[in-house]
């Protein structure tokens, strides 16, 4: 089993930008055995926090270090442009400005980094995300509306999209930008 191969064609796989996963790494013992660490840097470069994600079957997907969870990219995003919060790491790294939750939930030093900035939520189209989706609305905040996104870009039916599965799917390879997503975000409720 050459865990750094398997790594590598997960990364080519899931179209992840060569310069992004040469500053990922693999553990092959211990705790995240069988993982690919994700680090999140910040502008100086420095990790701050990592995830660990699964490459074959081993349950939970993702496994993030001990203590509190951090979004990935939080330190790297311009603050005046709006911000695309999504959740995971992978997903973000095809959305321009972008961070990811590394979930459904978030801090309250995640809450406090993201005050006074346009935010905009683009979770996955699962059942966990859509419940998410409606909370974030009912409280007037902004979400990706999959419905409209999927029947403009003619994608199938399914019962789980995320944004590295759309851009698989379509096979792009520039990421989204604000202008090109920013039609599928509402605050409305109905």
């Amino acid at each position: 089993l050459d865990i750094t191969q398997d790594a590598i064609k997960f990364c080519e796989k899931r179209k992840i930008n060569e310069n992004v996963w040469k500053t990922f790494f693999v553990c092959k013992e211990g705790k995240y055995c069988n993982r690919l660490i994700i680090p999140f840097y910040d502008k100086e470069k420095k990790p701050y926090y990592f995830i660990g994600r699964s490459l074959y079957l081993n349950e939970p997907k993702y496994l993030g270090m001990e203590g509190e969870k951090k979004p990935y990219n939080l330190y790297n995003i311009q603050r005046d442009k709006p911000v695309i919060c999504l959740e995971g790491p992978i997903d973000s790294l095809f959305v321009d400005n972008s961070i990811a939750l590394s979930g459904l939930s978030f801090s309250s030093e995640t809450e406090k980094h993201l005050e006074g900035l346009d935010v905009y939520y683009l979770l996955d189209s699962d059942p966990s995300g859509r419940k998410k989706s409606i909370d974030l609305l009912e409280k007037r905040i902004h979400v990706f509306n999959w419905y409209k996104f999927q029947k403009d870009l003619c994608l199938p039916r399914r019962e789980k999209w995320d944004f590295n599965d759309v851009v698989l799917y379509l096979n792009k390879e520039e990421k989204f930008t604000f202008d090109e997503l920013k039609k599928y975000f509402t605050n409305n409720y109905h």
